[in-house]
């Protein structure tokens, strides 16, 4: 897995280059008790708006070969920004881990 950087705040937008492939990846505010996630992939919408899902894979589309995301945290807490790079992360897991 390969720990991806996110801020404490409740807005962002990045891309990625991972395995030759471009992520282009937005966290943002759902409503008030959940966060979402946009996930596109070489220029083509993978996910939107998906509600991310503590401690599971974020784009359960993906095909294995381009990896996947998950979003970590303690004993299973909901997202909440403030977290985020502290007791809340971003990881990638390439094909290999998948596979697994």
């Amino acid at each position: 897995m390969e720990l991806i950087e996110i801020q404490p705040i409740p807005s962002q937008s990045f891309s990625l280059i991972i395995d030759k492939n471009q992520f282009d990846i937005s966290i943002y505010p759902l409503d008030n008790n959940n966060m979402a996630i946009d996930i596109i992939l070489n220029g083509s919408p993978e996910i939107t708006g998906l509600k991310i899902v503590p401690n599971t894979l974020l784009n359960p589309y993906a095909k294995t070969q381009n990896g996947n995301f998950v979003m970590s945290t303690l004993d299973n807490e909901l997202i909440n920004y403030k977290k985020f790079g502290i007791e809340q992360h971003l990881y990638y897991i390439p094909e290999a881990e998948l596979n697994v």
